[in-house]
């Protein structure tokens, strides 16, 4: 499943679940993530960790995508 954003409440819902999530960042928040690592960390942290520690099966972060391409980070 690819969410475009990380949604609280659907990460929440598919904690325990076994079933595989793609999170996207959005577009507006490249330039503050690459500009800052402490950013970019509580962006995991709170998109991400927070929720594998419950559960949640996130197989990918993706980034810069648009109808053509995506790029993908492999987590797993």
């Amino acid at each position: 499943m690819k969410l475009f954003d990380a949604k609280p409440d659907v990460l929440q819902a598919l904690s325990g679940s076994n079933i595989g999530v793609t999170v996207g960042i959005p577009n507006v928040l490249l330039k503050s993530l690459n500009s800052s690592r402490k950013v970019a960390d509580t962006w995991v942290h709170d998109n991400v960790t927070r929720y594998v520690s419950n559960g949640a099966k996130i197989e990918y972060v993706t980034f810069l995508s648009s109808s053509f391409f995506v790029f993908c980070v492999f987590l797993f």
